[in-house]
């Protein structure tokens, strides 16, 4: 799966971030009006956004087990991968609309072959990136570095728009039973 000699561009799509953001700001709502928010509970819950962020990108790892260079397992589905992938963009969407950031685009910043050790930096630095005291701008970066992790992983927009838009049905679903 990740061996494709192939470039695949993200860059080449028309990618629309704008819905995205109005989605998940809907969920995060929803999600806030369940419980009392002052400025300690916000501060709170912005630390376990970053922190889900990171368990995500090590289910996303898990999944491509691109880490595991003990093992001769395959990776798990590209519906799996995406899954996860999705899960990540929910926790970075959400994190944008707290630096209230409300529209994207996506620049693509890489371009050459793919190699697994790309996917890999590209996980270590997302995973180390401090969210808690990021800036609008670094968290823009990040936006595009996650997004190209997508790429890399070959994933089309449209994947991974409809990922998301079906991760979100479900999230709000969830809320509406008391998850």
């Amino acid at each position: 799966m990740f061996q494709n000699k192939n470039v695949y561009r993200l860059s080449d799509e028309n990618m629309v971030f704008r819905p995205l953001f109005f989605l998940q700001e809907k969920l995060d709502r929803k999600i806030n009006a369940r419980t009392i928010q002052d400025e300690e509970i916000a501060k709170e819950n912005y630390l376990k956004k970053v922190v889900g962020f990171r368990v995500e990108m090590g289910e996303l790892l898990n999944a491509t087990r691109l880490h595991k260079y003990w093992s001769s397992g395959l990776p798990e589905s590209k519906e799996r991968i995406l899954d996860e992938y999705a899960d990540g963009l929910h926790f970075l969407l959400s994190i944008g609309g707290e630096k209230k950031v409300g529209d994207f685009t996506y620049q693509g910043l890489y371009d050459g072959e793919i190699q697994p050790q790309d996917i890999m930096w590209l996980c270590d630095k997302l995973m180390t990136i401090p969210w808690m005291e990021i800036r609008k701008e670094d968290y823009l970066l990040g936006l595009e570095m996650y997004l190209k992790l997508g790429e890399l992983l070959l994933f089309t927009w449209e994947e991974i728009k409809q990922a998301y838009v079906t991760k979100n049905i479900e999230n709000q679903e969830r809320q509406n039973t008391g998850y």
